[in-house]
């Protein structure tokens, strides 16, 4: 019969009440950063006025609850079609999941319990963060023992990524969870190989592929290692073969119903989301720069999710023939597989940036341009440690644990090392590679990492964890060697090796910020939000003309127009860009004029819609200035004089300015006199001045009714 030691157990229960105790100060310090931070974002305007995926997230989100969501005012600024500004429709019913699944549902379920509200559904995620900081202990103390499990939740409750990453409207506090799940779990089964956990790992590793398809490339990486560990244990070989069967059946039954949804939504076989082409491609194509900075020649605006759900309609109309959404997919992958063929050393190039720009010590932008988030918040930016740092600590605690396996130190006490706790540990390790090579594929940003930097950490604690343990053994000469070689190591990893430039971080920070106070309706600060990105990269055409709208909604013309020709400046190859502006700003004005003479027999003379507020008028008044800018140009092209007069004539029209009209549509119908849609607005100016007789000849009725 065994009996316990009562000194060993009064000191196991000190030591596990002490744990307690900083546990809970770690998560007591974790929350107060949280709300401190989350004051602080309040702040910034997109906080409720989302951009990008985030924009994307919010939509789809609030159409799965039915939430409307908070009201805004109607945007002066008109984007061509797939970048709207007002709120979106979210995802369509017809189509394949076009972003992982998994976010928007739980933002949904997190609107659900706050009523829609921002504030609420970041606190929730903020709640969640703290308890990857609880799971990171759990973990820790598993692998590596008490204090680094300690060390490892205060790194997750405190470092400065964590706490912003929260506070997005995007995934990254979802896989951080997901992934330390995963590891408890394949823990678990090391130290106990039943096929309940092997089922369970695998349902953990399924969810966080719906939640992020990058990792579909780990299934086959810890199918291998569930099936060497299964091989390692002694019992028959079907038991060593039920453990990976197990594993990945928990992978498929988690996939699976993303899969059926998206046959049955579209009748096309996706796994998950068909968009791999299109970012390979993005990644990938002879112009890229492996990241997800913008070419200013073909920037308007930034991109929406709503612009790839039209991909494939485009090809469609390219080929000549419909085409579905993973086609689409496949079609992208061939036409990068066709630029590498060209260029293959260009290709292997900018494979072996990628792979560096990962280890950059710089946030590089994807959505949001988080290096300038964090400089421009109080709060984080007074947080220590950057990514230079945690790579430092990273290898530093990667090396320690290879020198101590080796020597068959203990990692959680005096205790011999285990098989399974160093076996989970490379597992850890295996994972942090195959992310980052599989994104080294696609692009690279701080986005993509972000997930990543808890699985380094956990070996930064132990790096901490041994660091201490040497001073506090008086090893002093080795802790200086170790401490010297961890500073020239960050000094390394701060180097901008790369050649990243922040330019463009810079100018999408204030840019988002300006399109953010449009959808909010503050015009004034979004003026001089554009004004500050265009001071960066006055060459980017589509924010100049963004900013000429914005100032034709305060009623400034004439610097409005002045932005439309800086916008010309900047492409000088597309003079139809006074021409395609203008409509697009008279296009709700005199559409529903258009509409309004379809449904009466009469023309109506005097349009009687709804009092244009300062904003419409501005508008128009701008879309006029650049109308008759766009005539000026090439008064002698027939195809000019054409363009510039129809559209002319039809604002008059709409405006009830009879006489203006019928010269604008004359002069047209001088430049086109076939064109039978000139013809009938020209006949509808004249009846508007009782000239019925013309006004009929141009009609090819002479019986037509006189109007009154």
């Amino acid at each position: 019969m065994r009996t316990s030691n009562p000194t060993t157990g009064a000191r196991f229960s000190r030591a596990c009440v002490r744990d307690m105790v900083a546990l809970a100060l770690i998560l007591a310090a974790g929350a107060g950063l949280r709300a401190a931070y989350l004051c602080d974002l309040r702040h910034d305007p997109t906080f409720t006025a989302p951009t990008t995926d985030p924009a994307f997230h919010d939509d789809w989100a609030r159409q799965l609850i039915g939430d409307p969501g908070p009201p805004r005012p109607d945007p002066p600024v008109i984007r061509p079609p797939g970048y709207p500004l007002e709120r979106g429709p979210g995802h369509p019913g017809n189509l394949p999941y076009m972003r992982p699944p998994a976010y928007p549902y739980l933002l949904a379920l997190l609107y659900l319990l706050t009523g829609g509200s921002y504030v609420g559904a970041r606190a929730l995620q903020m709640g969640i963060g703290l308890l990857n900081a609880l799971l990171g202990y759990f973990l820790g103390r598993k692998l590596l023992g008490r204090v680094p499990g300690l060390i490892f939740a205060g790194l997750l409750a405190g470092y400065w990524g964590f706490i912003y990453n929260e506070g997005e409207l995007h995934a990254i506090v979802l896989l951080i969870l997901l992934k330390l799940l995963l590891l408890l779990a394949m823990a678990a089964w090391a130290e106990r190989p039943v096929w309940s956990r092997a089922l369970l790992a695998g349902l953990l590793l399924g969810a966080l592929c719906v939640a992020g398809p990058i990792n579909l490339s780990f299934i086959p990486v810890a199918a291998v290692w569930v099936g060497w560990m299964a091989w390692k244990k002694k019992g028959a070989i079907v038991m060593r073969w039920r453990m990976p069967m197990a594993f990945l059946l928990g992978v498929v039954l988690a996939i699976a119903p993303v899969t059926i949804r998206n046959y049955r939504a579209s009748g096309e076989f996706v796994l998950i989301m068909p968009t791999a082409g299109v970012n390979f491609f993005i990644g990938n194509r002879t112009a890229s720069v492996g990241t997800a900075q913008y070419d200013a020649e073909s920037f308007y605006p930034r991109d929406t999710m709503y612009i790839f759900m039209g991909f494939s309609k485009h090809l469609a109309y390219r080929l000549g023939k419909p085409i579905g959404e993973a086609r689409t997919s496949w079609h992208y992958f061939g036409q990068t597989y066709q630029a590498v063929r060209d260029d293959p050393f260009l290709a292997l190039g900018r494979l072996v940036k990628k792979a560096a720009l990962f280890w950059t010590p710089l946030e590089t932008m994807h959505n949001k341009a988080v290096q300038f988030d964090r400089k421009n918040s109080p709060v984080l930016r007074n947080l220590p440690g950057d990514f230079a740092l945690c790579a430092t600590l990273f290898l530093a605690g990667v090396a320690m644990f290879v020198r101590d396996r080796r020597r068959a130190v203990s990692l959680a006490s005096s205790r011999q090392l285990d098989f399974a706790r160093s076996a989970s540990l490379w597992l850890v390790a295996l994972f942090i590679m195959t992310t980052w090579l599989s994104y080294t594929a696609f692009m690279i940003n701080s986005q993509y990492r972000a997930p990543l930097v808890p699985l380094m950490l956990l070996f930064a604690a132990y790096a901490i964890h041994r660091f201490a343990q040497l001073i506090r053994g008086r090893r002093y000469l080795a802790a200086g060697a170790l401490a010297i070689a961890g500073a020239g190591t960050y000094a390394l990893f701060s180097v901008n090796f790369t050649g990243y430039d922040l330019k463009t971080d810079r100018f999408i920070w204030h840019y988002d910020r300006a399109t953010a106070y449009v959808r909010l309706g503050k015009f004034d600060r979004a003026i001089d939000e554009y004004r500050e990105a265009l001071r960066i990269d006055p060459s980017v055409g589509g924010a100049q003309l963004d900013l000429a709208q914005t100032l034709a909604a305060r009623g400034r013309i004439d610097e409005a127009f002045e932005a439309v020709y800086a916008a010309y400046r900047a492409w000088p190859d597309s003079p139809l860009i006074y021409f395609g502006l203008a409509n697009e700003l008279i296009r709700p004005f005199v559409e529903a004029y258009d509409g309004n003479l379809a449904r009466f027999a009469q023309p109506p003379c005097t349009f009687s819609a709804a009092p244009m507020d300062a904003a419409s008028q501005g508008r128009i008044a701008l879309a006029r200035r650049c109308l008759l800018r766009y005539l000026a140009r090439d008064p002698e092209d027939a195809g000019v004089r054409f363009l510039a007069n129809q559209s002319l004539g039809r604002l008059s029209l709409a405006e009830g300015r009879s006489g203006e009209a019928e010269a604008h549509l004359r002069a047209a119908h001088e430049a086109q006199p076939n064109d039978t849609i000139t013809r009938a607005r020209l006949a509808t100016a004249l009846r508007c001045q009782g000239k019925n007789e013309e006004a009929a000849a141009f009609e090819g009725n002479t019986a037509a009714p006189a109007t009154p």
